[in-house]
């Protein structure tokens, strides 16, 4: 997400870059990224940051 330079959703930068690592077959389990974001990242954000700040 570093390098782009806003030309690119992040949504898109990531995915191109996962295609690029793992190849085509990481289309299949997309789905499973996106169910991530909407159900667990927040979650996982407050448990795994701390909040003393």
């Amino acid at each position: 997400m570093c390098a782009n330079d806003g030309s690119k959703t992040n949504e898109e930068t990531y995915f191109e870059r996962m295609r690029g690592i793992y190849g085509p077959e990481i289309e299949k389990d997309i789905p499973l990224f996106y169910e991530y974001y909407e159900k667990e990242f927040d979650r996982a954000w407050d448990e795994g940051v701390p909040h003393d700040r």
